[in-house]
């Protein structure tokens, strides 16, 4: 759909009302705040005085968040009153702060400790194995070999060449040869006490040690975290909302006596707001560029996500976001296409939504992409491969692998004419000249009447076609738009990644299947040999093909499908409204 038009305001609001009038807008829920433009007589607002207040109460919240792991998101109803929530969260911080803070200065001590430790670990076991039995020795590394008169000092270790002094002639002259060798560096062994097999073995109990002491702490701060966690997310989402009250005059203009507010909004939200807040002015034009308010509601918000990871639609552009939610599953489960992939699936997405909060769209995502899996699943008869023997609905992919390609090229076509037929009705909705829709939307249209002339031998009628929808296009982009005949079929032949990524996960689970049968003859071991090889095999095949799929069922939006109408650059429209 067409982005929804907006309306701009400008509030007027007298300075003594300007702290309910935030109120009341927060409340509503309904604005997009916009930087105020200077106007004459009036100067850039400030934040007002409990800002600063509330943002070092936030800075100590965010620290408990980060050593105990809690999440701090929640959603609030109302917002209480300053006085009442910036008590308690000082009442908080003083009752658990010192106690979370010692705890993880420990656990920062234990840890640097075991590192410390660790990197002279390191540096005994690249000693040459011979050196294990010596006292306090004097040693010189170097990257290449050392030349010595005495060359059997020299040993080579683990990564350099090492040399040890005393064997032969003094240390006193072996020390001096060598530090007048710029190749050379002295080891320094001053935490050796005895032999350096000694060391090493109480480097690794002191190692153990302390990485039990810091993860004991660990453990600690998380436990509190999770008992801690649902005060702490509370309090901090309406620290943040009165942040966010207290900070936004930043945005407004004002001088002695009113403040300006600029915003967008809806246009039936322009009363509501005259009508909540009677204390404001206001000014309502209708602008030409506004931030883009997108209206997906329930099931389509979740694909919102993929459309916003590419970019946010302009203001008065297209919105794909319902396209999305149909075909990024479509394509999905086309190319997985195994019903034991789709299980593993959901699975993913009911244990995401277990350890993650404020996942539910991406679990969505899963969950329907999964479902998608599981239908190609049985259309193509696969179940980890043919693993689980089942008949297929339609056929098996290596059956009918030609047939299958033309399907994924049909809905190819079908993807890509919507695309052309949604620039046409975008274009019109814009009021665009006639010109312009017609160098962009016609040449697409042409060459596919032409192909299909051409099919039918109306050569004249075919050709005539190909070298108008040329002329449009070298008139649309200059000379390289002899080139666009080229990309509408190279756009066309990508759909036959749906086949490929189809063919590449039912081809390796089919080798890992035979793999692991073959593997199963072994006397006494076949049968845990088996259930290893496929376990680890289709994981392996799950997992590579899952990447793979989630990239091409976006890329196929991303390159082939918005490249053909999708308008961006837009300014995503954030409601000013409690979390």
């Amino acid at each position: 759909m067409i982005t929804p038009e907006l309306k701009h305001v400008k509030l007027v609001v007298a300075n003594d009302d300007k702290r309910h009038v935030i109120r009341r807008l927060h409340e509503l829920g309904e604005l997009h705040i916009a930087t105020t433009e200077p106007h004459d007589g009036f100067s850039e607002d400030t934040s007002l005085d409990e800002a600063q207040r509330v943002s070092d109460l936030l800075l100590s919240y965010e620290y408990i968040q980060r050593v105990t792991g809690a999440t701090l998101q929640t959603s609030i109803d109302t917002l209480p009153s300053y006085n009442k929530t910036v008590e308690e969260a000082e009442q908080f911080i003083e009752t658990h702060l010192p106690e979370l803070q010692e705890l993880e200065e420990d656990r920062e001590h234990h840890d640097s400790r075991a590192q410390s430790y660790e990197e002279q670990l390191r540096i005994l076991e690249d000693l040459p194995d011979s050196f294990n039995d010596l006292a306090q020795p004097i040693i010189f590394t170097a990257p290449n070999h050392i030349s010595l008169e005495h060359d059997h000092h020299v040993k080579q270790g683990g990564k350099h060449y090492y040399a040890l002094t005393s064997q032969g002639i003094t240390k006193a002259q072996q020390t001096k040869a060598f530090l007048e060798d710029n190749t050379t560096t002295r080891v320094d062994l001053s935490y050796v006490s005895e032999t350096i097999q000694e060391a090493k073995t109480k480097l690794q109990e002191n190692i153990a040690y302390h990485q039990e002491e810091r993860d004991d702490r660990s453990l600690e701060l998380q436990a509190k975290g999770k008992a801690l966690q649902p005060k702490l997310k509370y309090t901090h989402t309406v620290l943040k909302a009165h942040h966010d009250e207290l900070t936004l005059p930043n945005k407004f203009q004002s001088n002695d006596d009113l403040t300006l507010i600029e915003a967008y909004c809806e246009p039936g939200i322009v009363d509501d707001v005259a009508t909540e807040i009677p204390e404001i002015t206001i000014l309502e034009t209708t602008p030409e560029e506004a931030p883009t308010k997108l209206k997906e509601n329930g099931f389509n918000k979740s694909f919102q996500t993929i459309t916003s990871m590419f970019d946010t639609p302009k203001y008065g552009a297209f919105d794909p976001t319902s396209y999305v939610t149909f075909f990024y599953p479509l394509f999905f489960g086309f190319m997985l296409s195994d019903i034991g992939y789709g299980l593993l699936t959901l699975l993913a997405a009911y244990l995401v939504k277990q350890r993650f909060d404020n996942s539910d769209h991406y679990v969505n995502i899963l969950s329907v992409s999964a479902i998608s899996t599981i239908i190609f699943g049985i259309i193509f008869g696969s179940f980890f491969g043919e693993l689980i023997p089942i008949e297929p609905l339609w056929t098996e992919q290596f059956e009918a692998s030609f047939d299958i390609l033309i399907v994924s090229l049909i809905i190819g076509l079908i993807h890509m004419n919507l695309a052309v037929f949604t620039d046409l009705y975008q274009r019109l909705a814009q009021q665009q000249t006639l010109t312009t829709i017609i160098k962009h939307v016609a040449p697409f249209i042409i060459v596919q009447t032409s192909v299909i002339a051409l099919y039918y031998q109306q050569v004249i009628a075919g050709v005539t076609g190909l070298i108008t929808a040329t002329a449009l296009l070298t008139w649309r982009d200059g000379f390289i738009g002899i080139l666009g005949l080229s990309d509408y079929l190279g756009t066309l032949f990508s759909y036959a990644r749906l086949l490929a990524l189809s063919l590449a996960t039912a081809g390796i689970a089919l080798a890992v299947n035979l793999i692991a049968q073959q593997l199963s003859t072994i006397p006494l071991i076949g049968s845990l040999i088996y259930a290893t090889t496929l376990i680890f095999g289709h994981t392996f095949n799950y997992a590579v093909n899952l990447l793979g799929t989630t990239i091409n069922a976006a890329r196929l939006h991303y390159v082939e499908f918005f490249d053909l109408f999708f308008q961006g650059g837009g300014t995503p429209f954030n409601a000013f409204q409690l979390p």
